[in-house]
């Protein structure tokens, strides 16, 4: 065999290394999830990107449908307030031209079903907060809060349909140094 094609072989190789690396290695955002999750974007770092990237493309209408409320009505008005608050921050992000890297700084998941509270990793998790920092067009560093939740209600290890099954979706994006108003569990 030439050096040529050897060469040629060995670039094979590497690429279908990475590429399977890719797949099957999961990054910061997405580790406790399956291959089949991180290929169909079922992850809360992918709904994350996904929400940015529209953002970054000035597409308001693609961003606030990533963005779902949450279809039963919250306590103490904040249903009208998270619904305001997906309009506003979606353009007030739009209008700082935000860039399309997103940097996770930290993950806490959360366990939503029978008693919710913080737990080690997205096994049993039916919710996730990530910690991200944005950078706007003039360089500006941005620290925003997203929670994405699924869709569908609680997770538990009892309930490995749910597990299998789990609908990531954007419930809340704010500034680091405000509350959240969907998911409020353990802030006062």
């Amino acid at each position: 065999m030439s050096r040529r094609k050897i060469a040629g072989v060995v670039a094979l190789a590497l690429v279908s290394l990475y590429a399977a690396g890719w797949f099957f290695l999961p990054s910061d955002g997405s580790r406790g999830f399956s291959p089949w999750d991180r290929i169909t974007g079922e992850t809360p770092s992918a709904k994350v990107d996904a929400y940015v990237r529209a953002v970054t493309r000035g597409d308001e209408a693609a961003a606030l449908d990533l963005w779902e409320p949450p279809a039963v009505d919250l306590p103490n008005g904040r249903s009208t307030a998270l619904r305001q608050r997906r309009v506003d921050v979606t353009r007030a992000l739009i209008a700082v031209g935000i860039r399309p890297d997103v940097a996770i700084r930290s993950i806490e998941w959360w366990r939503t079903c029978c008693e919710p509270g913080l737990i080690d990793g997205p096994r049993d998790a039916g919710g996730a907060r990530l910690r991200i920092r944005l950078i706007d067009r003039s360089g500006v560093a941005l620290d925003y809060v997203i929670d994405v939740f699924d869709r569908d209600g609680s997770s538990s290890s009892s309930d490995l349909r749910a597990l299998l099954t789990r609908h990531w979706v954007v419930r809340d994006v704010y500034p680091a140094d405000q509350q959240p108003l969907y998911w409020t569990w353990g802030h006062g």
